[in-house]
């Protein structure tokens, strides 16, 4: 079983607003570079290996790159391939998803007028994926969707069982050409709120699911840069949420992993990095795997194009390896 307190996955880093940037107006592979990050490079990876890391998600958004039937572009597939290979080359962990499909901005969402066709396109895209990966290593893990949601409110129960209906849809579909790779299955929006109430779909596979959340909170400070951070207070909510997570899943021998986590860069300093280093801790020390979440942006600890880490950034999250 692969988690914290395994040999396998430790501590990731998110290739963020890349090979899921996406812009209607751009077609084929120029879309990696449309949200304004440089194409990804082995040596861009091979610096993430050198910080420590051992896993990469690579979030990637498939909208563009599919015709009228829902058929993957080849050259895209070809691309993602790539960037794949910079991982696994490197011995590391990668993770591919369907990203910025979702996310409450395109077809991808509870809130669909035809959810039948939405099931049937779900379906389409991971039939492809998983039959183009079929053969890799096992360090490839697949990733059914991110932060399926529209808006913040709390979700319907409708809108609950149909996240676990996609879950099942997307194991279902999954294990026709791969019977035992890890799969992993979000929550509701990623919350650990959500998390609780999840229905985990059946699996022909033994011990090859990973459960995921992610974690911005309170989003006034991480997502806005708002205030300070560090109470007792603050922390203890940071315990509580991952508390409830190893009572739900790992105690019962279900692994965990934070695919998101992070602080913007115009927070206050201090108060960043006591955030960063306490939630990569507070997630370690339960067997939670956790992925920062850099898009070369205003969550940024790596410049891509010296490929070069902010120390600081980097030492605050290293420090719960020790």
């Amino acid at each position: 079983m692969i988690n914290g307190k395994d040999a396998g996955m430790k501590i990731g880093w998110n290739l963020g607003n890349t090979l899921d940037a996406y812009n209607h107006d751009v077609k084929g592979l120029l879309s990696e570079t449309s949200w304004y990050n440089p194409k990804a490079t082995a040596s861009l990876i091979h610096a993430v290996k050198n910080a420590g890391f051992n896993a990469v998600r690579i979030p990637i958004t498939w909208i563009t790159h599919t015709d009228e039937s829902y058929t993957i572009d080849k050259e895209w597939f070809s691309r993602v391939k790539e960037v794949v290979a910079y991982v696994l080359d490197e011995g590391m962990y990668a993770i591919i998803n369907i990203h910025h499909d979702g996310n409450g901005e395109e077809w991808l969402r509870p809130d669909t007028a035809d959810r039948e066709e939405m099931y049937r396109r779900f379906a389409a895209l991971w039939k492809q994926i998983a039959a183009e990966f079929s053969g890799y290593d096992k360090k490839l893990l697949f990733e059914g969707m991110n932060e399926f949601h529209v808006g913040y409110n709390d979700p319907s129960e409708e809108w609950l069982a149909i996240t676990d209906e996609l879950n099942q849809l997307f194991v279902d579909t999954v294990r026709a050409t791969n019977p035992d790779r890890i799969l992993i299955v979000p929550s509701y929006n990623t919350q650990t709120a959500f998390a609780l109430k999840m229905k985990l779909p059946r699996d022909s596979a033994k011990d090859a699911l990973i459960v995921e959340v992610h974690s911005y909170d309170p989003w006034s400070f991480a997502g806005e840069g708002k205030g300070t951070w560090g109470t007792d207070a603050d922390k203890a909510d940071v315990d509580e949420r991952f508390d409830l997570l190893v009572e739900k899943f790992i105690k019962k021998g279900i692994p965990v992993i934070l695919g998101e986590y992070g602080v913007v860069t115009k927070a206050d300093s201090e108060s960043r990095l006591k955030h960063i280093e306490y939630t990569t801790k507070a997630a370690m020390d339960r067997g939670i795997v956790p992925f920062y979440w850099d898009d070369g942006g205003i969550f940024e600890i790596l410049d891509r194009k010296t490929e070069k880490f902010d120390e600081n950034s980097l030492k605050a999250i290293m420090n719960s390896l020790k």
